[in-house]
């Protein structure tokens, strides 16, 4: 049979053959990057999701110390304060509840996808409750009370940066530089966030009571001293600079990362060391001279700029995201042209071939 076909039909014959495997290796090819740009997606999908958790996670701790110095003093201005961050409290969960309909199922914060993984409780419509429970109670509630119930809460938003964490593809980061900025944001800043929450507390506590400190307090902080130190700002410092680091190795220097983090390190470092020396001068000795008001300022200091720092570092990972997914995207385009410029070579050859097999044929 294949005697019989002229030329240019076994030219179409041999290409109809080589086509179907060529076809599939190019879908194969496209689907990797498209899984690719999905993931990538997923990612920014969960900074997105954890923002307002973050605020929440500030604000919450922020009215959950302003409500232990009002039990304490009983303050006119610490009223006051009480109820402006309420109110930045409440601008938080409004939009928790927009990115939660716009995103909570597919992050699964839904019953059945809670469920599975224990964290049930952790969903919107739960969380607001807890914080109506709190909301100008000042005035009825224990200080124990109080403490119980915000930490609690809080305890509540670090599940859900956790889950959306797990959901969004962020705890399976494929890049290195973005995979340490991923261990800052969504591990260990949040870590120590919830710490500085406790240090604040005890620290303010102990030292308000006045007269000898003791033994077992001092241990305390001290133990407090050593995680800030060794658990969170050098584990923060550690990945943060990996990803410094790192970055060049993957799509090209995102020069805004490069420019604004390591001064933004700088000052989340140097105000978390003042905290852990002050930790330090005060667990060395039964007495000091260190003043509560001293304590709060330093220690209020520390958590607004771990706070600050998290806002830039998830911005850069963002930057970093996108950085990946307009590499991928054109990796996908030049996929797309090299095939369509293959095939359009190949017709064009096929045509040349047969023309001069005719016209030497014809000769």
């Amino acid at each position: 049979m294949l005697k019989n076909l002229k030329i240019w039909q076994k030219l179409l014959l041999a290409s109809v053959v080589f086509l179907p495997p060529m076809g599939y290796l190019l879908y194969v090819g496209v689907q990797g990057i498209n899984y690719d740009i999905r993931f990538s997606q997923w990612e920014i999908y969960g900074d997105r999701y954890q923002r307002p958790l973050e605020r929440l996670l500030k604000t919450i701790s922020e009215h959950g110390f302003l409500t232990h110095q009002y039990l304490d003093s009983k303050s006119d201005d610490l009223k006051k304060a009480l109820r402006a961050k309420e109110a930045e409290v409440d601008a938080a969960f409004v939009e928790l509840q927009a990115i939660d309909k716009e995103l909570g199922e597919a992050l699964q914060f839904t019953q059945e996808g809670l469920l599975k993984r224990n964290r049930v409780h952790t969903q919107v419509k739960n969380l607001l409750p807890e914080w109506t429970d709190l909301k100008g109670k000042e005035d009825s509630i224990t200080a124990a009370a109080s403490r119980e119930k915000h930490f609690h809460l809080a305890a509540d938003l670090r599940s859900m940066i956790t889950h959306a964490g797990d959901m969004s593809n962020l705890i399976l980061d494929p890049d290195l530089d973005t995979y340490y900025i991923m261990d800052v944001t969504l591990l260990a800043l949040p870590q120590s966030q919830d710490r500085l929450s406790s240090v604040l507390m005890d620290g303010y506590d102990i030292l308000k009571a006045g007269g000898e400190i003791s033994s077992q307090d001092r241990t305390k902080l001290a133990v407090y001293a050593a995680m800030l130190k060794e658990a969170d700002r050098e584990r923060v410092f550690t990945s943060t600079n990996t990803a410094l680091n790192e970055d060049k190795n993957f799509y090209g220097i995102v020069q805004s990362f490069h420019l604004d983090i390591p001064l933004a390190l700088d000052v989340y470092g140097d105000k978390t060391k003042f905290l852990i020396d002050m930790l330090n001068d005060i667990a060395l000795s039964p007495s000091t001279t260190i003043t509560p008001a001293e304590f709060s300022k330093a220690g209020t200091a520390a958590h607004q700029a771990s706070f600050e720092f998290w806002d830039k570092m998830v911005a850069s990972n963002d930057a970093l995201i996108t950085d990946r997914l307009n590499g991928l995207r054109k990796q996908r385009l030049m996929t797309y042209a090299i095939a369509g410029g293959s095939l359009v070579l190949a017709i064009l050859l096929f045509v040349f071939i047969t023309r001069r097999v005719a016209r030497d044929s014809a000769a």
